[in-house]
């Protein structure tokens, strides 16, 4: 972790992940294995960066948000709260809140049910 990141209280970064300059996770969120957090991402409450999961720079993800596994976010790109990433998804737009996306380029589903 660099030390210019932030991390609020309850947040965990596990074995192998990376959380770069300027990043910024909200409290309670994980960075799972091997996933990676690039500079300047902003990144609310209770999200989940599952393993192996790349934020490119200036990202930002709302609450509570899941990013699935092996998953691609492009830069300064936007992820609103609640919305799930499946993984795998390479996402190259912003993502509305609520909304579950997957595939490459990842798409809304529009048959998820939550």
């Amino acid at each position: 972790m660099c030390d210019s990141a932030r991390l609020g209280a309850g947040t965990q970064v596990l074995a192998r992940a990376v959380v770069a300059a300027d990043a910024v996770l909200g409290t309670a969120c994980i960075v799972n294995h091997a996933a990676s957090v690039d500079h300047e991402c902003a990144i609310g409450d209770g999200v989940h960066v599952a393993p192996g999961a790349t934020l490119c720079g200036l990202v930002r993800v709302g609450a509570r948000a899941m990013i699935g596994a092996g998953a691609v976010v492009l830069p300064r790109l936007a992820i609103g709260d609640d919305a799930i990433v499946g993984a795998g998804a390479v996402v190259t737009r912003d993502v509305p809140a609520g909304a579950v996306v997957w595939g490459n380029p990842a798409r809304i589903d529009t048959r998820a049910s939550r």
